[in-house]
């Protein structure tokens, strides 16, 4: 076919809007071999890319005005079973941006990366299908919009889980940055008698899913001994991690005996698929979907070489259903914190510049729902719902555990905002809501994240005082809660790593935090956290301290308040230090702790009984500067004792030492506390008279008319 009278065709069909403006349609029902038009749509994303570049070509290379794809209502396949890749041959322009947006806010276009299954046979509850051969192994599934599990054994907990003494020495690179160092080969379990069988149907199918303090480690099992009571595993862990704060836990899962309402099994055999439904599913009126692939869309331009993939917007889209990512995991580790090791995501833009992603949908995905890297700069995502991810909702950069070498790599310049991010960790449970790692001049605020296995944000990513490329990064007015739901240890509202200069948390709101041993933190200033600005936020309701600094240097913390820590007790765990605030460092032989040291001045400290501050650093509080702070128990009124060092002593004594020599025991007087309403103090408040300035918490979370519609929208499935 000749090109020209094609790009005539195109050119000619394309709706002008403006004297600058570009249109191109695309329908469910409409046909790649369409020109384009509104009469005659294409039907797939990838086709409008190419009619990008053909528009360009037509134009010298250039654009001549905006572009503006719109998609009518309904289901499309990202491209065939296969990733949509931007590059810089599609890329906008300043003047001339692309912008890719449903036809209507109200009835969005879904881009998904899954498909429907059918063919289902029925006896009594069980379902069965044969899916097409070469179908892949899948571990996730889909009815009528729900996440459903594999089928799984009950929690269990292990005897010991490898030996060190009979392991084997190897080395490998940590999150394939740090130097390599010797770990032992911890590949197997040993279980209680009777707990599990060794004549499972495809034993090599089945997973361990292994819990760690704050990780959990995923396992394809190699054999299972009865003799012994022991599981080989293909891929190894690092029982570094296990122990106490763990409590020994383990399940198995994908295992075809197991099937039990609500759960799947696909045999890698057979390819029968085998679901047990609830009461009432009927799955030839419900659709049942299967994930095809790990990414729907990814921009990949060269940073080193400035060929950005730029100037494009994405509006009121839905991008839904995509496969978790076990390559790396299988093939080596996949415990580390966060799910960091992952190199994949549902969308993942590398060298992008100027995107806007606003009011769209990432839902049911196999990973992180959005991963900004590679040099990228100026992202924003805006008015957005990410939901039902196997790990965590948003990741920013990745790990190097230092300053990034190459500046034209650096990831800078992000807005996340107004948007809601909740219900992470379905298959890797150490997802956070936010990762953002070493990154700077970025902005994350307004935003609702919720119901994550570990920590709601986490920023930094470097270990201990090295210098890092993590700076002047703002998180503001964002809601946390239900972070941690019993399941991990050691977490945050908002955790930082590493130092971290200009950086501030301003403004956030902090609760129901529940970590399944010790920590189960508000704020969280992890190993080496430094220069950072804590100010005007309220932590209530955590298990562990409002405040824990594992080590760090000059950090701030001002005008917070730190309410009812320890609702749920940590007493008889390992770690268990009942304060409001709490100073540590790391176990003896690393001398990080000695050089610890931050400011707390003019917080409230409102705790039901026990000890304000708290240590388990030899230096104690020497290092720390506190001052003009209220405290008040609500059960032992001002009987609260203070840490110099380890050992607790009096107010007086306290103050003898040089600390809060303006400070006072005394009711704050909030005006509603029973409601857990700490923003409003009474008139007479002491401390007002401290410099105290009451906390709003007005315009905490999403703001505005989109964010109200983006918080009362119902989940979505399969929209036929």
């Amino acid at each position: 076919m000749k090109l020209l009278p094609l790009l005539l065709s195109i050119l000619t069909a394309a709706r002008c809007i403006s004297a600058q403006t570009t249109t191109f349609h695309l329908s469910p029902n409409g046909n790649d071999s369409n020109t384009g038009s509104a009469d005659q749509p294409w039907k797939s994303l990838s086709r409008s890319l190419q009619g990008i570049r053909d528009l360009k070509k037509a134009h010298g290379g250039t654009l001549h005005g905006p572009v503006d794809v719109i998609f009518q209502a309904g289901m499309y396949d990202a491209n065939n079973d296969a990733t949509v890749t931007f590059d810089a041959s599609v890329s906008g322009g300043e003047t001339t941006p692309i912008t890719f947006q449903s036809a209507s806010a109200d009835a969005k276009a879904n881009i998904v990366g899954g498909k429907v299954v059918s063919g289902w046979k029925q006896s009594g509850g069980v379902w069965t299908t044969t899916l097409p051969e070469g179908t892949k192994p899948f571990y996730q599934l889909w009815v009528d919009g729900e996440r459903r599990e594999m089928a799984h054994t009950p929690m269990m907990h292990y005897v010991k889980i490898g030996e060190r003494n009979e392991g084997v020495q190897f080395s490998y690179p940590l999150n394939n940055k740090r130097p390599q160092q010797p770990y032992l080969v911890d590949d197997f379990i040993v279980f209680q008698p009777g707990q599990v069988k060794s004549d499972y149907h495809d034993v090599q199918a089945i997973q361990a899913v292994v819990y760690h303090s704050w990780t959990a480690s995923v396992h394809q099992v190699k054999a299972i001994y009865s003799n012994n009571n022991t599981i080989y595993l293909q891929n190894p862990t690092t029982s570094q991690f296990t122990g106490a704060a763990s409590g020994n836990r383990f399940y198995l899962q994908n295992i075809y005996e197991m099937l039990q309402p609500g759960t799947f099994y696909y045999d890698r055999t057979s390819h029968m698929l085998t679901y047990h439904s609830y009461p009432n599913e009927d799955l030839t009126k419900m659709p049942v979907v299967i994930p095809t692939i790990t990414q729907i869309l990814t921009s990949n331009g060269n940073a080193t070489s400035g060929n950005y993939v730029q100037y494009i917007n994405f509006m009121n889209i839905n991008f839904m259903y995509s496969a978790v990512d076990t390559s790396v995991c299988f093939a080596g580790r996949c415990d580390d914190q966060s799910a960091s090791f992952l190199t994949t995501a549902t969308i993942n833009l590398q060298c992008a510049r100027y995107w806007t992603l606003d009011g769209v949908t990432l839902a049911h995905t196999g990973g992180y729902a959005l991963w900004i890297n590679g040099g990228s700069s100026y992202v924003t995502v805006n008015n957005s719902h990410v939901y039902d991810s196997a790990a965590g909702g948003i990741r920013v950069a990745q790990a190097v555990h230092g300053v990034v070498s190459d500046a034209n790599q650096m990831t800078s310049q992000i807005t996340i905002t107004n948007s809601i991010l909740e219900d992470g960790g379905h298959f890797y449970q150490m997802g956070c809501g936010i990762l953002l790692q070493e990154s700077g001049n970025n902005t994350l605020t307004h935003n609702l994240i919720h119901d994550f296995n570990y920590t709601g944000i986490s920023i930094g990513w470097t270990w201990g005082y090295a210098d890092t490329s993590t700076y002047s990064n703002y998180l503001g007015f964002n809601e946390i809660y239900n972070i941690g739901k019993g399941v991990l240890s050691d977490m945050g509202c908002i955790y930082s790593l590493g130092k971290q200069a200009g950086s501030m948390l301003d403004n956030n709101l902090c609760y129901s935090v529940v970590s399944y041993n010790y920590g189960g933190w508000g704020w969280y200033t992890d190993e080496g956290s430094s220069n950072i600005t804590i100010q005007n936020n309220i932590a209530y309701h955590t298990k562990s301290a409002g405040i824990h600094q594992h080590y760090g240097e000059n950090n701030l913390f001002q005008n917070n308040v730190i309410a009812f820590p320890h609702h749920v007790s940590c007493a008889g765990e390992g770690g268990c230090l009942e304060v409001a605030v709490r100073s540590s460092q790391h176990p003896p032989g690393r001398d990080q702790g000695s050089f610890s040291s931050f400011t707390f001045m003019r917080n409230i400290v409102y705790i039901q009984n026990g000890t304000a501050l708290g240590t388990t650093m030899p230096t104690g509080f020497q290092n720390m500067t506190v001052d003009s702070n209220v405290y008040w128990s609500t059960t032992d009124k001002g009987n609260i004792t203070f840490p110099p060092t380890q050992k607790p002593v009096t107010f007086q004594q306290w103050q003898a030492e040089g600390k809060d020599q303006h400070s006072m025991l005394t009711d704050p007087k909030f005006t509603d506390p029973e409601s857990f309403d700490f923003t409003k103090l009474s008139p007479d408040s002491p401390a007002l008279k401290l410099g105290f300035k009451p906390i709003s918490m007005d315009q905490v979370g999403p703001q505005g008319p989109k964010s109200e519609k983006l918080a009362a929208e119902k989940r979505i499935g399969w929209v036929y």
